[in-house]
């Protein structure tokens, strides 16, 4: 099928290249023809007879060859033919070269700024003056929307992954607070036991598994498909070991507070009220550094 194509088009082009050719060929033999017919007439004295044939004639003969001339000047008019495409050409080169350059740095610096310290590194509100001032600055290059998205996708996976760990920490966080008592209680009963395990020291390491293995998994939420959310990041407090259902609850609701933000820089690269959201994300990571 490609080959088709392209013979195709190699078809298309050498008939147009002909009927250019004819064309050219056409308008030089009449023009030709009225020059001699201009001629006649002024050899007979005939002045309106010869201008028009004259005029005519080399108006002809001019559009059978204007694309070999650089410069054709003529009743006010000029056209620069082969000039034009070059500077035209050369224009485009310039503007590739600006924007792939432009791509190339505004990629760097995302990453770059995004790569910082989690915790001891820039507040949300620079991260996003940066990503911001980046994605207009390609938008005004003539970047793709893909272009830019990839450009911006560190900016965005960091920070979606900081709002998701700030509410994992606090989750992760609720888990610790209560897995030492199960261990004391797990160490009396095998005392009770000798040393032996029963049904309540199996039980009680159960729960230590259950809480460590979950612990885990809050501690690689920055690795969560982005598309997968918000469903697939709070249902984690459904499925939460050790938690009463009233403080799930209570730590869902501040979580799903946070989603419409995320879900926005996800889709649209951009922070609504970023004034406002900004500083909570702030807040949110710092109550999430804090040692208990």
């Amino acid at each position: 099928m490609p080959e088709i194509q392209s013979r195709k088009s190699g078809a298309d082009a050498a008939g147009a290249s002909r009927l250019h050719a004819t064309a050219n060929w056409a308008c030089f033999l009449f023009g030709v023809a009225c020059l001699g017919l201009g001629v006649g007439r002024l050899w007979q004295s005939n002045i309106p007879g010869a201008s028009l044939g004259l005029g005519a004639g080399l108006l002809l003969v001019f559009a059978a060859t204007v694309d070999r001339f650089e410069l054709l000047k003529g009743l006010g008019i000029e056209a620069k033919t082969r000039q034009i495409d070059d500077k035209l050409a050369q224009a485009d080169e310039a503007l590739r070269r600006i924007r792939e350059l432009s791509e190339l740095t505004g990629a760097n610096l995302v990453f770059l700024h995004s790569k910082v310290g989690r915790w001891e590194g820039p507040a949300a509100a620079e991260g996003y003056r940066v990503a911001q001032e980046v994605k207009a600055n390609l938008a005004e290059a003539g970047s793709s929307p893909e272009k830019i998205r990839a450009v911006l996708d560190p900016w965005v996976r960091v920070t979606c992954g900081d709002i998701l760990s700030g509410h994992a920490r606090e989750l992760e966080r609720q888990l610790q607070r209560r897995t030492p008592a199960l261990a004391l209680q797990r160490s009396a009963a095998l005392m009770r036991a000798n040393g032996r395990e029963d049904a309540a020291s199996l039980n009680l390491r159960d729960q230590l598994d259950q809480a460590a293995a979950f612990i885990q998994r809050l501690n690689e939420i920055r690795n969560v498909d982005l598309q997968s959310l918000p469903a697939a990041f709070l249902q984690l407090y459904d499925e939460a070991p050790l938690l009463d259902r009233a403080e799930a609850a209570r730590l869902r609701e501040a979580a799903q507070s946070f989603m419409p933000v995320v879900l926005r820089i996800r889709d649209d690269l951009e922070i609504p009220d970023p004034q406002h959201w900004c500083r909570e994300i702030d807040l949110l990571l710092e109550r999430a550094a804090r040692s208990d």
